[in-house]
């Protein structure tokens, strides 16, 4: 077996400085920490902005007009359809549109339609498309 020299050396190199004692820390010279000079005129407090007004949460359909302001959380149709004597078709609501399923459109249908009906004024729902 051949032997490395300079390997050898490293490794006791090493082991020794492992087992060196640490060096102790000094400290550092304390100065005086500097000031700044004084300014002339406090600085100009920035009045807090007024929480905006929360727009109330219909109490009715909106059945004319537009929505003149749009507000995620709110629920814009809080009366619901309900259907009694029909079949074939569901509503689902969801904030500001409601989704209109036709399961069976004509005899022998083999897919269903689906329509976004979206409140005047509010955001286009994702994954519908105009037609």
């Amino acid at each position: 077996m051949k032997r490395q020299p300079g390997l050898l050396s490293l490794l006791l190199a090493l082991a020794l400085a492992a087992c060196a004692p640490a060096a102790t820390p000094t400290a550092a010279p304390t100065q005086p920490p500097t000031v700044a000079p004084p300014t002339t005129a406090p600085p100009t407090a920035v009045p807090p902005t007024p929480a905006p007004t929360p727009i109330p949460a219909p109490t009715a359909n909106l059945t004319e007009g537009c929505l003149t302001e749009y507000v995620a959380e709110l629920d814009y149709f809080p009366e619901k359809a309900t259907v009694k004597y029909s079949t074939g078709f569901t509503i689902e609501y969801f904030g500001h549109y409601k989704v209109l399923t036709v399961n069976t459109p004509y005899p022998g249908a083999t897919e269903s339609f689906q329509y976004a009906l979206v409140q005047c004024g509010a955001p286009k729902p994702e994954g519908f498309t105009e037609e």
